[in-house]
């Protein structure tokens, strides 16, 4: 008579849990905060955007811009409040930017269900704003995660980026009416094309 556990059984569901704990973990790796960014490169990464255009954000992204970037790093759907506030602010302040949103997501799981998310984010934007948002996933969103940090993964990480890559503001504590005036003066006093 055939016992109803055998220990082959047992060792096999051993090693999947272990691998989807593995998983998991990668999925949810805290990197500590960047203190300080400005001056420094933004990563050069490449992501999806939500028309399905591959985009590369690197040194030849940042120089086709004649404008700042400002750049939200988002790395859970609770940050989605504090980007939409954001380009808000920015929108009412008529500040000269570009805007491009980064949702941010590491690990294999999230990798491999990415068209079901980023279905998901195009049923709540309009078409119009598809091509601002640029998904990264796998080993993209994790040079940006171990660049800036996310350790404040709900709040959105807000980076004003100039057209050769360096980061010339940066704030991740929320949003602020008066860090928005902060940012939108700091933009008009860039000499060059604001238009």
């Amino acid at each position: 008579m055939k016992a109803p556990f055998s220990l082959g059984r047992f060792v096999f569901f051993a090693s999947c849990l272990s691998i989807f704990i593995w998983l998991m973990a990668r999925c949810s790796t805290v990197y500590p905060e960047t203190p300080f960014v400005t001056g420094k490169m933004f990563p050069a990464v490449s992501g999806e955007d939500l028309n399905g255009e591959e985009i590369d954000i690197s040194s030849s992204y940042w120089s086709s811009n004649s404008r700042p970037t400002v750049v939200l790093v988002g790395y859970e759907q609770d940050s989605q409040f504090d980007c939409d506030r954001w380009i808000l602010g920015i929108l009412q302040l008529g500040t000269p930017v570009n805007l491009i949103e980064l949702p941010t997501i590491p690990g294999l799981i999230p990798r491999m269900i990415s068209g079901t998310i980023d279905s998901g984010m195009r049923s709540g934007i309009p078409s119009e704003d598809w091509g601002a948002v640029v998904t990264l996933y796998g080993e993209s969103a994790t040079d940006v995660m171990s660049f800036l940090g996310n350790n404040k993964a709900s709040n959105a990480y807000v980076n004003l980026v100039d057209n050769s890559g360096e980061i010339l503001w940066s704030h991740h504590r929320g949003y602020s009416a008066s860090l928005a005036l902060e940012l939108d003066a700091l933009v008009r006093s860039i000499p060059g094309p604001l238009d």
